[in-house]
């Protein structure tokens, strides 16, 4: 026996279909089909619609909750809350050369960071500060950026810069990295002060070792005479320094090296004596540092020496060109 089911057609008349007759669509009403006479779907979390290539019978396409979760937000901001993206979704911590006040500069689709200009004042680097920390503004005084805590602040890099060429030993900058409890990797210090026009350096904090390694250091050396003429005196060399000559003396006289942290790896200094004799020259490393694994050098009195000295590792000067007459 066919058992027959009344179905609303388009006329408004109920008419007995069986189970092999075809309807035909114009016989359906409009909306008139409700859900329970839809086949079931096979599992949970499944939409209706097509996956595959070109038009054909409907789909289920899986689904997932944490897809709902996405779908049923209302606004772009609640679907980043719900990612838990933040204001990282819309580079908020960016900007681009032209957005800068002044503008200028062609965006090439390269990530530009914020700068923090230091103002010419201590300045204490937040755990959510930006990228490069520069000097905008002239430095007219010693200056602190004290740095955040290491291990909140995981394989973070920090670039600091003079941009002005206003650093100087008077108008310098010191990274303070002992406020917080660390030092810097292979220099053992808790300090490093950039003390010259258009020093640069970029450190990354080491969470496992409780230290900040500098990854890079850059000396720019400006001079308007390359030579630093001494006359018959001690001299405490600087950064800036290149080639250090005496042309006089009349006793014995002291050259004090800078800091060996203070000057990048391969930086060389030139000490010559140029005079006709009346004392020795003596080279002394920083303390902490040594010059060819030793505390000095002396170049002796009457005979033109001429002494290179490089940066090497271990906090040592090597002495790579010497010569006398």
């Amino acid at each position: 026996m066919v058992t027959r089911n009344p179905l609303t057609v388009v006329t408004g008349r109920t008419r007995a279909f069986s189970a092999t007759d075809t309807i035909p669509n114009t016989a359906i009403a409009d909306a008139s089909v409700v859900y329970a006479k839809l086949q079931n779907v096979s599992a949970t979390d499944r939409v209706l619609g097509r996956s595959a290539a070109g038009a054909g019978v409907t789909q289920e396409i899986v689904m997932t909750a944490a897809g709902r979760n996405l779908m049923d937000d209302g606004t772009p901001l609640d679907q980043r809350n719900t990612l838990g993206l933040g204001p990282l979704a819309t580079l908020a911590n960016t900007d681009r050369p032209e957005d800068r006040a002044g503008g200028g500069g062609v965006y090439d689709n390269r990530l530009f960071f914020k700068q923090t200009d230091i103002a010419n004042a201590n300045v204490v680097v937040s755990n959510d500060g930006d990228l490069e920390y520069v000097t905008d503004t002239a430095q007219t005084g010693a200056r602190i950026a004290t740095l955040p805590v290491v291990t909140d602040n995981e394989f973070r890099i920090l670039i600091f810069k003079d941009t002005t060429g206003s650093l100087s030993e008077t108008n310098s900058l010191t990274l303070d990295a002992a406020a917080n409890g660390a030092v810097f990797e292979g220099i053992g210090a808790g300090t490093i002060v950039l003390n010259a026009p258009f020093q640069a350096i970029c450190i990354q904090a080491n969470r496992d070792l409780g230290v900040w390694n500098v990854l890079w250091r850059y000396d720019r050396q400006v001079r308007i005479d390359p030579r630093t003429e001494v006359v018959d005196a001690d001299y405490t060399v600087l950064p800036t320094d290149s080639y250090i000559f005496y042309s006089s003396i009349s006793a014995a006289r002291d050259v004090f090296l800078p800091n060996i942290s203070l000057v990048s790896f391969g930086a060389f200094f030139i000490i010559a004596d140029e005079t006709s004799g009346g004392g020795d020259i003596r080279v002394q490393a920083f303390a902490g540092d040594t010059l060819d694994y030793g505390g000095s050098f002396t170049l002796p009195t009457a005979r033109h020496g001429c002494l290179q000295i490089t940066k090497g590792v271990d906090q040592n000067w090597m002495i790579t060109s010497y010569r006398q007459i």
